[in-house]
């Protein structure tokens, strides 16, 4: 059986609950030209309750990385809402949603 992709054509997440993950995410102006992300806070929130904190990329500003240890999924699953959204709250002066999807996990937790 193979495992379906981590981000699927929707744009929903797919993950195991065995395993961690790691995203890289590149950020786009408006004009689709590379936007330096370095002075940005941007967050994954799952749900109303699970934030995690996405990270720059070394050398490489338009970029930001979001990882999710096993613990991390572990908490997905158990939340009862899987809807997730990949926020910006500062430096803009309101916030601004850059992902929207679900988060399927399937397997099992341990």
């Amino acid at each position: 059986m193979t495992l379906p992709p981590l981000v699927d054509e929707r744009g929903d997440i797919n993950l195991h609950g065995r395993q961690g993950a790691e995203l890289i995410l590149e950020f786009y102006d408006e004009n689709g030209v590379a936007r330096d992300m370095s002075a940005a806070t941007v967050t994954f929130e799952v749900g109303p309750s699970l934030n995690y904190p996405l990270a720059p990329v070394a050398g490489v500003p338009s970029q930001m990385k979001l990882t999710l240890a096993n613990a991390d999924v572990k908490d997905i699953f158990n939340a009862p809402n899987k809807n997730f959204i990949v926020l910006e709250t500062v430096p803009a002066l309101v916030p601004t949603p850059h992902w929207v999807g679900m988060v399927y996990v399937s397997g099992w937790i341990e």
